[in-house]
């Protein structure tokens, strides 16, 4: 069914329902209204200012004409006064000055005097032109004093003092006296004008800064009442209708009109908004009223156990939302070409017809086109429709399919009595995928049912096949022990016969052939036993052990299988271990070795030249266990990702040319994936073509009980050490191993650095010991250590240790003529290190943890005088074992069975005639175990002596 929900426009205008005064301003932004608001405050301030400028700018003229004018002029004169007052001062120094030469000085004196007076009096007549006779009369009375100076100055200069004294006192002095009263009075008529002239402008001043305050004032009033109109009108009581329709959205009135809506400014976007919101407050409610329905006649459907009671609920609850006249659910059958009536409302389910086909009548027209079908009733023409129940007058008939991903499941018809809101369309828009659903779950309860049955009566054979299974799966178990067994017995024959076969006298032909069959024997062996363990992971029979090993002990036998093929192929092998690790652990060293190998033997094997490196590193560590990850490192051919993604399937290698080059079952890897699972880890693979491999692979163990092992020698604490080695693995791997033992280790890259290195330190830091590396180019490590043992200017010859990946005894032979004092074997590890620096130096080692590490050279086999039980059914492996044990000097002793071993074992009283016996497990009449627990049994009882 397809339709758009929408809501009907009121049938009042908002604007009719509710108006607001709307001034002037009303259409206004509210910018614009703040802008009016304010606008008489800025021309009162517009106006204010330009009245007070233009006043400013008049006061500031006068002040500035009173300034130039008048006050230098009152400053002339006052300086006019002071020359006056300085000539009559002068003229009496000259009278009464007795020195002739100072007489004449005092003399010139008065004339430049008079000469400023002129001056300044000159000045002050320019300056105020208006008191130009008053000053032309004070200078008048000066000139006259002047002229009657003359006089007196004359007879000073001839001594005549009497004379002068006299004229001064009845000519001169009254005449000066009249001068300096005139310049008084027209210095202070003066300064009386300036001072009134001040008055006034500086009144004028306060007056035009009162009438701008006033005019500012006025305008800020203006602005003041005018906003607080706006504010009044256009913003408290928009606000107030805005929190009133807010509260109705809030409350749930969501059919009031809202004001304002064609207003052009924010009042009509607030409003616009407003009305959003309550529109979509209006969709929420009816949105959480369709789920809340939904919700509840979904929880009522899926309580149905069949579809009459299906119909029956999903009727009566649409029955609740729509003014439903009747309805009708319609089921399709299997194939969905038939509808068949299996439930209804207000009608009998049995009135024909009861079935459609598909596309007949409106029922099966709706399946046909998956679409709703809407019949609705004109005003002039009712609707008179036959729907299968009979002739109806509806207002509207639907016609809904009920589909589940196209799938037509039902076909529902309602026929209302008023037409469908879209309140009610909304309804049945969400509750149709309900009920699709709703329904594919009936048809598959009552399927499953049917089926329910049908297993129930299957379950008698299910048994019987499970424990065929069982039998099945433990036959398999039985096989794969025996099959194991009886492969690796003439497997062993083989390999024993060639080992002793070797051993004798051969020509190069002869050898030549049985080397390669010893090693086509080896090769078998790692297929059948790859084949053998894949087989037992298969059949849920190979377990994981937990036992305390040395992670030192599983990394050395590694290294002891794998080094002689990467001496072959002359490939550096390292192993880098890092020092936090507990060196003790609780896990299956067997297993964990088993992955090591496999992974190391395929770097060695897709490697030409280069390096393989295996790094163990600590990842996590909780109270009680450790996750340890191990990569395994090479310099090989690579892969491309589309051959590292079938890495680890089984019976799969990179690619199908790999088999043929290399060899390989292609069970390797899948073996120690599935070892790594069991050990709760995980393997992956990183490569590219070309730039070698890395294999990861994590694992979780135990810890074990703490190593008490020095981790230092306190001896050697400080000792200077050089790591000469051309590989920057290596040297690091060293130079890390002799700083955990507290040593000051440097390294270098060749034999020549080594020599400079070694000289230039001898005389402030000499080098105690060198770890000298064997194979390097240039200058390899015995010929740097010849110059070193043989250089006399050296005052400290260092201890050298020669280092290698090939144990060739020519090598060790030429490094004990040079004088080198020790020799070790890559991958070096941490205890035979601590052992040969012990030996080395002297120093007092801890004997209770010597290294069993490797030695350089071959252990021998000495068994001589030591007696042996043979214990072995198979008369090749018998052969085989006798003639190993007693090339080592042992005497053997051989039972068929573990019934003759037992015999042998308690034929006497006393201790018994050996001291070790070698048992196989598998034995007709007796195998290994029976012979065991009897032996264990009759030594316990009869008190015989147990094994030496």
């Amino acid at each position: 069914m397809t339709g758009t929900i929408g809501f009907l426009p009121s049938s009042r205008s908002a604007n009719e329902v509710e108006t607001l005064e709307m001034g002037l301003l009303a259409n206004f932004r509210i910018r614009t209204k703040v802008f009016v608001a304010l606008l008489p405050l800025a021309l009162m301030v517009i106006v204010a200012a330009l009245y007070a400028s233009i006043e400013m700018n008049r006061i500031d003229a006068r002040y500035s004409d009173l300034i130039s004018k008048d006050v230098k002029a009152l400053y002339n004169l006052t300086i006019a006064r002071v020359l006056s007052n300085r000539f009559g001062w002068l003229l009496y120094q000259e009278v009464a000055e007795p020195d002739a030469d100072r007489m004449r000085v005092i003399d010139a004196d008065l004339d430049g005097t008079a000469a400023e007076f002129y001056s300044s009096v000159a000045l002050a007549r320019a300056e105020i032109p208006s008191m130009a006779q008053k000053i032309d009369s004070a200078k008048g009375l000066f000139e006259q004093a002047v002229s009657d100076s003359r006089p007196i100055r004359a007879a000073t200069l001839i001594g005549n003092s009497d004379k002068a004294i006299k004229l001064t006192r009845e000519t001169f002095d009254p005449e000066l006296r009249q001068s300096r009263q005139a310049l008084s009075e027209l210095a202070d008529e003066l300064h009386a004008t300036v001072d009134e002239q001040s008055d006034e402008l500086t009144a004028k001043t306060h007056r035009t800064i009162l009438i701008t305050w006033i005019v500012i004032i006025l305008g800020l009033a203006a602005s003041f009442i005018i906003a607080l109109s706006i504010v009044n009108v256009e913003v408290v009581k928009v606000v107030s209708s805005f929190r009133t329709r807010i509260l109705d959205v809030a409350e749930g009135r969501l059919d009031l009109p809202i004001a304002n809506l064609d207003r052009p400014n924010e009042i009509g976007e607030m409003s616009r908004a407003l009305q959003t919101l309550q529109i979509a407050a209006r969709e929420r409610e009816m949105v959480g009223w369709v789920k809340a329905e939904v919700a509840t006649t979904t929880e009522r459907l899926q309580s149905t156990e069949d579809f009459s009671a299906f119909a029956t609920i999903l009727l009566s609850r649409i029955s609740g939302a729509l003014d439903l006249l009747y309805g009708a659910f319609y089921l399709a059958d299997e194939n969905r070409t038939r509808f068949t009536r299996v439930g209804a409302f207000a009608m009998d389910v049995s009135n024909e017809p009861r079935e459609f086909a598909l596309g007949e009548a409106l029922v099966g027209q709706a399946a046909a086109e998956r679409r709703s079908l809407r019949i609705v009733s004109g005003a002039d023409e009712p609707l008179q429709v036959s729907t299968g129940v009979g002739t109806v007058t509806p207002a509207c008939v639907l016609f809904v399919p009920v589909m589940n991903q196209d799938d037509v499941l039902a076909v529902i018809e309602l026929a209302s009595a008023a037409p469908v809101s879209e309140r009610q369309q909304a309804l049945l828009d969400a509750l149709l995928p309900t009920v699709a659903l709703n329904t594919k779950i009936l048809i598959s309860k009552l399927v499953t049912r049917k089926l329910l049955e049908q297993t129930q009566q299957q379950a008698a054979d299910l048994a019987v096949a499970k424990e065929t299974a069982e039998a099945a799966t433990k036959a398999k178990s039985d096989f794969l022990a025996n099959m194991s067994h009886e492969i690796r017995t003439p497997m062993n024959a083989i390999i024993g016969m060639t080992h002793l076969a070797l051993k004798t006298d051969l020509s190069p032909k002869q050898a030549d052939y049985l080397t390669k069959v010893k090693f086509a024997a080896h090769a078998l062996l790692g297929i059948i036993n790859d084949i053998l363990d894949f087989s037992k992971i298969e059949a849920g029979k190979l377990d994981i052990e937990k036992t305390d090993f040395r992670l030192e002990d599983a990394l050395d036998n590694l290294s002891t299988i794998v080094s002689q093929k990467a001496q072959d192929k002359n490939l550096e092998f390292l192993i880098a271990v890092h020092h936090d690790i507990p060196h003790n652990l609780i896990g299956d060293p067997l297993r964990l070795g088993q992955i090591l190998i496999n992974l190391v033997n395929n770097a060695i094997k897709f490697t030409e030249r280069g390096e393989v490196l295996v790094t163990v590193a600590l990842e996590e560590q909780l109270a009680d266990r450790v996750k340890v990850r191990f990569s395994v490192q090479d310099s090989g051919i690579g892969m491309t990702p589309e051959q590292s993604a079938r890495l680890f399937q089984a019976f799969s290698q990179a690619d199908t040319s790999t088999t043929r080059k290399y060899g390989g079952t292609g069970l390797g890897l899948s073996i120690s994936k599935r070892l790594v699972e069991m050990m709760e880890g995980t393997i992956w693979a990183e490569s590219e073509p070309g730039a070698g491999s890395t294999f990861y692979f994590t694992a979780w163990f135990g810890i074990g009980s703490e190593d008490k092992r020095k981790r230092f020698i306190p001896d050697l604490a400080g000792v200077r050490a050089l790591v000469v080695d051309d590989n920057a693995q290596a040297r690091e791997i060293l130079t890390e191993a002799l700083r955990v033992f507290a040593l000051r280790a440097d390294s270098v890259s060749s034999g020549e650095d080594a020599v400079r290195e070694i000289a230039a330190a001898d005389s402030a830091d000499p080098y105690r010991l060198v770890l000298m590396d064997w194979h390097m180019p240039g200058m390899d490590g015995l010929q740097a250590s010849r110059i070193i043992k043989r250089n006399e200017r050296l005052q400290h010859i260092p201890k050298i240790v020669m280092v290698t990946a090939f144990g060739r005894e020519e090598i060790r032979t030429q490094a004990e003529e040079i004088g080198i004092e020790g020799y070790l074997l890559k991958p070096v590890n941490q205890s035979l290190l601590y052992d040969t620096l012990v030996d080395l130096f002297g120093v007092a080692g801890m004997d209770e943890h010597r290294s069993r590490g490797r030695k350089v050279e071959s252990a021998t086999h000495d068994a001589t005088g030591i007696r042996v039980l043979l214990v072995e059914d198979n008369e090749m492996n018998q052969q085989v074992a006798r003639e190993l044990l007693e090339s080592a000097g042992a005497i053997v002793t051989v039972a068929n069975h573990g019934g003759e071993a037992v015999k042998i074992l308690t034929a006497r009283d006393q201790a018994p005639a050996f001291d070790v016996v070698f048992m196989d497990l598998q034995m007709p009449e007796m195998d290994g175990f029976t012979a065991t627990k009897l032996y264990e049994a009759i030594r316990v009882c009869g008190n015989f002596r147990s094994l030496r």
